[in-house]
């Protein structure tokens, strides 16, 4: 009885609510139970047995076997509830996981177009640079070279040392005024500007195997290539820096340069023959020379692609849709 009772406790703990219902319900019928005692002794004038049977069958035994169901139905009742409740919990987890995803997305497309917009600025800089460069320093240097040369002849009969020193100070000006030119379309290409991507990117790879002694093979479909200037220039630099790092890290003895244009996108690839990439360790992309190749293909609405060849070497292929409107946006 001590066990049952403490069973019962136990029950009452968990259950109270629906223990508090099943007592009510077992007093109910108890005293429904007595009152039909009562009543059967009052219209007969004497208790009936049966009567009596009956009634403790149905105000104990009853109950009693429909407890262990009825704790049941609590049970499952209350798991119920608990499931909705975490259901509950979940959605609303899940509407602030969406929030912050779509607060990310949009940071993300904020970052870039703000990295666009530095990168687009730092290209007007550089041009404003070049040809202030090419006009202002260039032509002081030039006119330095004609008063040097002028004052280099009036020395030719004069005095040989001081002939001398001005001959080597105008060669000296010579190299100077070619490291400004140099300098100068680095900054900026003119053929960029006035000839087309095509021309500055066959300048760049004539550039590149005759600094680095690298063979470089060039692939140019159609050969007259038109796009957009902004356009123009993130690809120029994605194939700049792409040929640096194959100077600095592939110990290629050859390179290809792919650049072709339909009507849906245009591609440029860049493969060598090199050692390729660490198969532990692929490329680094915490590299800020990946991570700038990287943005401005994203910005672009484009697909990045960096791999090792099967036959060596490594890969880099960049694919951007020519019906983007990313690039139509002011970047001023």
């Amino acid at each position: 009885m001590k066990a049952l009772f403490e069973k019962f406790l136990v029950h009452f703990r968990v259950f109270n609510p629906w223990v508090m219902a099943i007592v009510i319900i077992l007093g109910s019928e108890i005293i429904s139970a007595i009152m039909n005692t009562i009543l059967s002794f009052v219209w007969w004038g004497e208790f009936s047995k049966d009567l009596v049977m009956i009634g403790v069958i149905d105000a104990f035994i009853v109950p009693l076997c429909l407890m262990p169901l009825v704790f049941q139905f609590a049970k499952t009742l209350r798991s119920s509830f608990d499931l909705q409740k975490m259901n509950k919990i979940l959605e609303e987890e899940l509407l602030h996981r969406r929030a912050v995803e779509k607060e990310l997305r949009e940071s993300r497309e904020q970052l870039l177009r703000l990295s666009a917009h530095l990168q687009t600025l730092r290209e007007k800089e550089r041009a404003r640079i070049a040809r202030e460069v090419h006009d202002e320093l260039g032509q002081s240097l030039t006119a330095i070279k004609m008063n040097l040369g002028w004052l280099k002849n009036q020395l030719s009969s004069i005095n040989n040392t001081l002939f001398k020193k001005a001959s080597d100070t105008v060669n000296l000006l010579d190299d100077t005024i070619r490291i400004v030119k140099r300098i100068s379309t680095e900054l900026r290409p003119p053929l960029l500007d006035y000839l087309g991507l095509g021309a500055a990117v066959k300048w760049q790879t004539e550039e590149f195997e005759k600094h680095s002694g690298i063979e470089c093979t060039l692939e140019i479909t159609p050969e007259d290539i038109v796009l957009d200037q902004p356009l123009s220039i993130d690809l120029f630099r994605i194939l700049q820096e792409g040929l640096t790092n194959v100077a600095k890290h592939s110990r290629a003895t050859n390179v290809k340069v792919s650049l072709k244009q339909n009507k849906k996108e245009i591609s440029l690839i860049i493969e060598d023959n090199g050692r390729g990439f660490d198969t532990n360790n692929s490329y680094r992309p915490t590299s800020l020379g990946i991570i700038g190749i990287k943005e401005r293909v994203e910005f672009w609405g484009g697909n990045l692609e960096i791999k090792n060849r099967e036959k060596g070497g490594a890969l880099l292929k960049i694919t951007i849709p020519l019906n983007t409107e990313e690039g139509t946006d002011d970047e001023g």
